[in-house]
């Protein structure tokens, strides 16, 4: 009889279960697309994924999980840095012909030019996440479309830099109306890296060492790594190939002989630019121990000028801006995975470093080939895409200093560096046979918005 009655409780206790499992579950809520799993089209006949992984060696990282970033100085030594702000969320809520409070909510970003843009809503009524099939979403603007929770703008709708007004319809009879900023584009420069002579005119040696030896050469400390020095690129097939090559360079003022030379290009003097649309076509050095980079710096002494300063603390002013910089030794050998970097000064404090904003990405395509890398730069956020999807906003920036400072002209710079031997770009791995070893840039390009 004590058995019958146990078995009976356990059958009725998991029966209770079920159907708590079952009621929890069943309650239809809305559930914004998630954008880091999402794909674009590269318009190559394949699209790429892109995810945040917490740091360059982590080998089981969940898709999708929280960006925390690592930087290192040169010789390996590693710290660990915070990842940016989350972009704030553009709000309306209009209550028309209903006695309930609607919101929509998103995240803002610019869009690139010549590209399509969508946004993700998430919608609340009377403070409450609604379900996606209980509102619509429309726009008196031509291209414009809502579907379920998206709103895709085509560029013929954003081209002219006019707002776009998008109504919210819940059933419940609220509305809200969303004006979304839009840009006008005007490219500012090009290079495609056409004929076989690097265009001086737009480019030049961003810092070099000599490759002559000197006299006294046999005197100097050797260091294993390598420094810039003329002619480490060639320019064929439409594209520009920066080269590390087994050719020594020289520092004769501080006599130091380092055993290779570099590649570091910059666009000092013929282009720069405040605000707009920064981007390049990259490929990475097919080796670990090498950075293959595209960067901005403000024009002026380093850590001196600034593109920004931070709003929490003014005093940090942002000198220089990674938009790309890679090895195949990130994500654990990966060959995936690339860094985005942000790097504040105190100019109150002997301009020391401070504040920097880090995180890695990974592509589901080797960084060996070819990819987009762009940033857009605005008084008060950074926005940064990948083969022209969306992946990053860095906010909380402003254009005044704690000080009255001025913000400076930006100018671009590709490079590929050769590190000291298992320092924050990995290993080597390569052989003598395998120098010059080439990082490449297929083109780059230059916005201004209006």
């Amino acid at each position: 009889m004590v058995y019958k009655y146990k078995k009976f409780i356990a059958f009725f206790m998991a029966v209770l279960m079920l159907f708590t499992l079952c009621c929890c579950t069943a309650k239809p809520i809305q559930k914004p697309v998630d954008n880091n799993s999402d794909t674009t089209s590269q318009g190559e006949g394949r699209t790429d994924t892109i995810t945040s992984v917490p740091t360059q060696n982590s080998s089981n990282i969940p898709e999708n999980s929280s960006v925390i970033g690592t930087t290192s100085t040169e010789n390996g030594d590693t710290t660990i840095s915070t990842t940016s702000p989350t972009t704030p969320t553009t709000s309306e809520t209009v209550n028309s012909n209903s006695n309930h409070k609607i919101t929509a909510t998103y995240e803002w970003h610019p869009g690139l030019p010549n590209e399509d843009v969508y946004y993700d809503l998430t919608v609340m009524v009377d403070d409450k996440l609604v379900n996606i099939s209980s509102y619509t979403i429309t726009s008196k603007v031509k291209g414009v479309t809502g579907k379920q929770n998206r709103v895709t703008l085509p560029y013929s709708a954003r081209e002219k830099g006019e707002n776009v007004i998008v109504t919210v319809k819940h059933e419940s009879g609220a509305s809200c109306d969303i004006s979304i900023p839009c840009f006008k584009w005007t490219q500012t420069f090009n290079d495609d890296f056409n004929g076989t002579e690097l265009d001086r005119t737009k480019w030049k040696e961003h810092w070099y060492l000599t490759n002559v030896a000197p006299a006294d050469a046999s005197t100097y400390q050797v260091i294993d790594r390598a420094k810039p020095a003329k002619d480490c690129y060639t320019v064929s097939d439409g594209k520009l190939n920066m080269l590390i090559k087994a050719e020594p360079t020289y520092d004769t003022s501080a006599k130091i002989k380092y055993l290779y030379s570099e590649c570091c290009l910059d666009t000092a003097g013929r282009f720069e630019q405040t605000f707009g649309l920064f981007q390049a076509r990259v490929a990475s050095a097919k080796f670990s121990g090498i950075n293959t980079a595209f960067w901005l710096l403000p024009n002026g002494a380093y850590s001196k000028f600034y593109t920004n300063f931070l709003s929490a603390d003014p005093r940090y002013g942002l000198a220089e801006i990674d938009i790309y910089e890679s090895s195949v030794a990130f994500g654990n050998y990966n060959r995936r995975t690339f860094a985005i970097s942000e790097h504040f000064y105190d100019y109150t404090n002997n301009y020391k470093a401070g504040n920097k904003r880090s995180a890695y990405y990974k592509l589901n395509d080797d960084i060996t080939n070819f990819h987009t890398y762009s940033c857009i730069w605005t008084a008060d956020a950074l926005y940064y895409y990948v083969n022209n999807k969306f992946i990053r906003s860095s906010v909380g920036l402003q254009t005044e200093s704690a000080d009255g400072r001025e913000i400076t002209p930006a100018y671009m710079i590709v490079d590929v560096s050769l590190y000291l031997d298992n320092a924050w770009v990995g290993k080597r791995d390569f052989k003598a046979s395998d120098l010059p070893i080439a990082g490449y840039v297929d083109w780059a390009r230059a916005y201004k918005f209006n």
